[in-house]
C-alpha cells in the first residue's frame, strides 16, 4: 500500500545567494526557517512549507560535491537552489541504508535522485 505522506523537505542554496531569495536567518545546518519572497515562491514551491517558510540549508564552497550541483544547477536555470531531504517520510526515520533510500524513491516517484556521486533517474 503506497504512502500518502508528505517528504521532508528543504531548499539548498548557494549561501551569497540566500538574500536574493528569502527573508530572515539560515545556517549550514538547516536550523532556522526563513520565508520565501513572495516574487519566488512560485518558483520553488515545492521546497516551501504552505505557510511561505523554509528550513534552509546554506552551502558554502567550503562543501565542494553540493557546492558543485548547486552551481552547475544555477549556471543551467538561473536558480541557486536545489531540494535537499533526508529521505524520511513524515512519521518516519530518517533512511539510513540503501535499501532504506531506494524505497523512499520507489515510494515518492521523484523524478531524480544524487546519492553520493550517483545520478539515480526513473524509467516509468
Amino acid at each position: 500500500m503506497k504512502e500518502n505522506r508528505p517528504l521532508l523537505l528543504a531548499p539548498s542554496i548557494i549561501d551569497d545567494k540566500f538574500n536574493d531569495w528569502f527573508d530572515g536567518d539560515a545556517d549550514y545546518y538547516m536550523n532556522k526557517v526563513a520565508y520565501v519572497k513572495n516574487l519566488k515562491r512560485s518558483i520553488i514551491e515545492s521546497a516551501i512549507h504552505s505557510d511561505g517558510s523554509a528550513r534552509v540549508q546554506l552551502v558554502s564552497s567550503d562543501n565542494q560535491g553540493l557546492y558543485a550541483i548547486l552551481d552547475e544547477f544555477y549556471k543551467i536555470t538561473g536558480i541557486p537552489i536545489v531540494i535537499n531531504t533526508s529521505l524520511n517520510l513524515k512519521g518516519r526515520p530518517i533512511a539510513r541504508s540503501f535499501v532504506e533510500v531506494f524505497d523512499n524513491f520507489e515510494r515518492l516517484k521523484p523524478e531524480v535522485l544524487v546519492l553520493d556521486n550517483f545520478l539515480v533517474t526513473r524509467n516509468d
